[in-house]
Order: structure tokens, then C-alpha cells, then sequence
């Protein structure tokens, strides 16, 4: 399951970096069978999508760059928490939390 499920997602997110990087763009979307293998036995299978935490090792590494599109550590946690929680235990749904760049959403 390990195998079919998380290796090939990997192997083909990998796959389409280079590609993707020539073209300056594009996305990649994972779609997960596991949440449906999973279900029957009580387990919701989440995914976290974030870009940079915002840190004091990533500021001080990157002293450069816009830090108010970073994702805030508390932020982050806000997300895990809420995934965590009673409100959030569906058995039958697959969430995706994206923790990046909120404020100017997709695009």
C-alpha cells in the first residue's frame, strides 16, 4: 500500500519538477488513494501543503525575501490543530489544508 500510494506520488511529483521548473510554473496535484483504503478502519488521511515557515533561521538565511508570504509557525499549527481535532474527524472525506500564501490565494 506504502508502495503504491506514497512512493508513486513522490516518484511523479519528482518527475515533473524539472519540467516544471523550465517553464518557470505550473502545479502538481496528488491525489490519494490511501484515505479510501483507510476509511473503513477509522483513518482520515490529511495532506498540509505550505510554502516557507516563517522562522528565524529561514529570515536570517534568507534575508532577502518578502517575508509577510511565508507561512507563521502559529498559522501552521492553527491548521494541524484543526486537523487533529473532533470537528475535523470525517471518515469519508480526504481534506487538504493548503497553508501557502493565503492572502493571495490561488492562481
Amino acid at each position: 500500500m506504502f508502495d503504491v500510494n506514497v512512493k508513486t506520488a513522490l516518484n511523479a511529483s519528482k518527475a515533473a519538477l524539472g519540467p516544471l521548473s523550465a517553464h518557470a510554473g505550473g502545479r502538481i496535484v496528488n491525489i490519494g488513494a490511501l484515505a479510501e483504503e483507510l476509511k473503513d478502519k477509522g483513518v482520515t488521511v490529511n495532506a498540509v501543503l505550505l510554502s516557507i515557515i516563517d522562522t528565524p533561521p529561514n529570515r536570517r538565511d534568507m534575508p532577502d525575501a518578502d517575508f509577510s508570504r511565508w507561512v507563521k509557525p502559529e498559522e501552521l499549527g492553527a491548521v494541524i490543530g484543526f486537523l487533529l481535532s473532533a470537528r475535523c474527524a470525517m471518515h469519508h472525506v480526504v481534506e487538504a489544508a493548503a497553508v501557502a500564501d493565503a492572502r493571495q490565494g490561488c492562481r
